[in-house]
């Protein structure tokens, strides 16, 4: 099954989300114990309930969709302690159909992945929950090391949530907080002898009214990275990633990063080298802001542009009235777009080829920038320059076989600040892939930074040329370029040279699937 992530501040959940997350706690969560009235029915929650836990700066919603409809979520808050925030989950639920798919550990993931928090808990008495607490952050909840951090939760936690008030009792061999909470404990036996299989269980039995007080701490050495642990985290950062590069578009709107100044030179070399005739039809694949469809369209050429971000579509739009230029702009994704129509060029400029970690996704791609043209048609793409980005790297490795690496780059806000993806001290080049991986943080969510392993691919002028061929295209020029100057052909080792600039046409159909 295929799940969409999503996050968001607390005070910007919708009503009808919030309707949604009280259906699914209503419906899933559990039911009343033995020692409860009401036992045998199901425990619900009030809109008022998640209200408390949303409507504050420091909380923020993780939800998995799974078509239309919300399968888990979790809600979260960050507090300040006197060794480093803490992040707390207040309640964390995921669809009975849905369980054991992974989807309690994604959802933290999408948050926690490589925050440098103090601590990371939640209290549950759901041994899943814990376990997913667990893979989400790489370490195992230890009674003993939650007894040395007692004092700072015992602070923080009463701030966080009501409930969270209760008797602690934690030493080496059991880790509780009476809750209060006569949830059904029927169920928690069979939940141990299953998540106990492979790992030992260590928090101990669970009394009447009590939940597990799960907290894992930076001070813990973290277990060692596997390649699936590597493509989990993608997977579940890919959907806020998104939302990063959305908020982006808001972030530039005053604050113009240096790569976008120059499109009107860059537009005027690709004109130059496509020969393109005036009232020409253009295809810009991944347009951003749209600052090459609006050059070409001043220009007088019949421009569509595509982008899958409707916060860069909206600015876009709102550039284009201002300039006073017509665009056609469409939302979509470049990797299995079709308009149904050819074009006499497409363009696909900085960063859209390479965006993606999966080398079939950008092979993708260029089957859809083929797609869109007949035979005999010309197109523009540029992509990151390999060559250079292992020669200003400042870190080196063979990740796949070593996945640690990524733990040793510096977290940076350099690609919301400035668009400064080449900072030398900010990535890793793994020389092996042609991968490039950094620990970026994007925007604020209430108080939450968000903070996520971002990868794309950069490319040679040799390995471009061989996906242009894959998918039916003809390369007459592939040249290394700098900023501002793609007129200007440089050594593909030169350190100014960022981009590899390709132009050609249409030859055959593609090869790629």
């Amino acid at each position: 099954m295929k799940y969409l992530y999503s996050m968001a501040a607390g005070n910007d959940v919708s009503e009808d989300e919030r309707f949604a997350l009280k259906r699914l706690f209503d419906e899933h969560y559990g039911e009343w114990s033995l020692a409860d009235k009401r036992s045998g029915t199901r425990v619900k929650t009030s809109l008022k309930m998640l209200a408390d836990l949303l409507d504050r700066d420091d909380a923020y919603l993780l939800m998995a969709r799974h078509g239309a409809d919300i399968v888990g979520y979790a809600i979260g808050s960050r507090f300040a302690a006197q060794d480093g925030f803490i992040s707390w989950v207040t309640q964390l639920v995921v669809h009975s159909e849905h369980q054991r798919q992974g989807i309690a550990t994604r959802l933290l993931q999408s948050a926690w992945a490589f925050s440098d928090d103090f601590a990371w808990g939640l209290a549950s008495a759901n041994p899943f929950a814990i376990r997913a607490l667990e893979t989400a952050r790489f370490r195992r909840c230890e009674p003993a090391v939650i007894a040395e951090n007692r004092a700072a939760l015992a602070q923080v936690l009463p701030q966080i949530a009501k409930y969270l008030g209760g008797l602690i009792t934690v030493d080496s061999k059991r880790a509780v907080i009476d809750t209060a909470f006569p949830v059904s404990h029927a169920t928690v036996p069979q939940s141990i002898a299953t998540v106990s299989a492979d790992v030992p269980w260590t928090l101990g039995r669970l009394d009447e009214g009590e939940e597990w007080l799960a907290s894992v701490f930076r001070s813990q050495q973290p277990r060692a990275l596997t390649g699936s642990d590597l493509d989990a985290l993608f997977d579940a950062g890919g959907s806020v990633a998104a939302e990063a590069y959305e908020r982006m578009a808001e972030s530039t709107k005053d604050n113009v990063h240096p790569w976008m100044a120059h499109a009107a030179s860059e537009v005027d070399v690709v004109i130059e080298l496509l020969a393109l005739e005036p009232g020409a039809s253009v295809l810009d694949l991944g347009c951003g802001n749209g600052r090459h469809a609006r050059e070409l369209a001043k220009r007088g050429f019949a421009v569509t542009a595509v982008d899958r971000s409707q916060g860069w579509l909206a600015q876009a739009g709102e550039l284009a009235a201002a300039d006073g230029v017509s665009i056609d702009f469409r939302f979509g994704d470049a990797r299995d777009l079709d308009l149904g129509r050819t074009f006499d060029a497409v363009i696909c400029l900085y960063d859209v080829v390479g965006s993606f970690r999966r080398e079939a996704d950008n092979r993708a791609i260029l089957a859809t920038l083929r797609r869109h043209l007949p035979i005999g048609g010309t197109f523009a793409l540029s992509a990151m320059n390999r060559v250079v980005a292992e020669r200003l790297a400042l870190f080196h490795g063979d990740v796949e076989a070593n996945p640690d690496l990524v733990h040793d780059i510096p977290p940076s806000e350099t690609m919301q600040e400035t668009g400064g993806i080449w900072s030398p001290e900010g990535y890793l080049a793994d020389t092996c892939s042609g991968l490039v991986y950094r620990r970026e943080r994007f925007g604020k969510l209430g108080s939450l930074p968000i903070e996520l392993l971002v990868c794309d691919r950069r490319y040679r002028s040799d390995e471009l040329d061989v996906l242009c061929r894959e998918a039916g295209l003809q390369a007459t020029t592939i040249r290394p370029v700098r900023l501002g100057a793609w007129h200007e052909a440089l050594p593909e080792d030169d350190i100014r040279a960022k981009e590899v600039l390709c132009t050609g046409t249409a030859v055959t159909v593609s090869t790629v699937p």
